[in-house]
């Protein structure tokens, strides 16, 4: 089964709108045709080798991920042009200018593969901790390389969940509520029932409600091509891939702020490198 999740052409020239608006609302949407169908092939090419020069930090197993900037300093930004194009899409960059502000730059793109196990992909989870420092805040962009079902392992999201998990990491920053490191929907689960009292009324309950079934009801199925695109704070998780397998491509997008993950010289090379480059690769570095 399908989850109810706003569903939206990546040709519709209020595309970029539309998403903005489901993600405040719901916390993800999906946009199919986020890549073209005749462009697929191509990509799936470009994914093998960018498996095969991936480049960092080790990988962990059916992982393989790029930086832009690694793949400028690396000379591989001819061989991934398909992949850098998509990235750099108009709607890719009309999304992020509204999330991220006019200065954003894509810091990794992963490929993820996916063949059957036992375990989900990633259990129930949200993917930034609730020190909330804005600058390491993303917008990823999840992009199905084949047909994903549940079967497969499609991507789980539990709408409306992010309004509530901002709530309480407000709460944190104010102090109003207790700091606890939580990541994991058990981790939720066991706040709400400790700090009860000291919760906004509604909030618990509400949260509770949203995640007391979650099951395959949530799985984002979807055609090769299609993308998700989600907020890090609602609850979601990789699922089970029971046959076939999955192929992913994710992008990663931050703000071009000053920080650990981005620094002077990362942003001097940037900046230099949008000026000499042709598009699409300005768009992304």
């Amino acid at each position: 089964m399908t989850a109810q999740a706003t569903r939206l052409d990546a040709r519709d020239a209020n595309a970029g709108t539309k998403v903005v608006e489901a993600l405040a609302a719901d916390g993800v949407a999906v946009i199919e045709n986020m890549i073209p169908t005749d462009r697929l092939g191509r990509i799936r090419e470009e994914v093998l080798y960018l498996r095969q020069v991936a480049v960092g930090r080790p990988q962990r197993e059916g992982r393989a991920a790029i930086g832009p900037m690694s793949a400028l300093k690396r000379w591989h930004l001819g061989q991934l042009s398909t992949v850098f194009s998509i990235g750099a899409a108009p709607l890719a960059r009309v999304i992020c200018d509204n999330i991220l502000g006019r200065r954003w730059y894509c810091s990794d793109i992963l490929s993820m593969e996916n063949y059957p196990s036992r375990d989900y992909i990633l259990p129930w989870h949200v993917d930034v901790s609730n020190d909330a420092r804005a600058a390491l805040a993303r917008v990823k962009v999840f992009c199905y390389l084949n047909d994903v079902s549940a079967a497969n392992g499609a991507f789980c999201y539990a709408p409306r969940t992010h309004r509530f998990v901002q709530d309480v990491w407000r709460g944190m920053r104010d102090g109003t509520l207790p700091a606890s490191k939580l990541h994991g929907l058990d981790d939720f689960r066991r706040y709400f029932a400790e700090f009860s009292t000291a919760i906004p009324e509604g909030v618990a309950s509400k949260f509770q409600e949203l995640t007391s079934d979650l099951d395959d009801r949530f799985a984002l199925e979807a055609k090769a091509g299609t993308a998700i695109i989600f907020d890090e704070t609602g609850i979601h998780r990789g699922g089970l891939v029971s046959q076939g397998h999955r192929s992913v491509l994710r992008y990663g997008y931050r703000r071009d702020t000053a920080n650990y993950t981005n620094p002077l010289k990362h942003r001097i090379t940037r900046a230099a490198a949008r000026v000499v480059l042709p598009a699409p690769y300005r768009h992304i570095i």
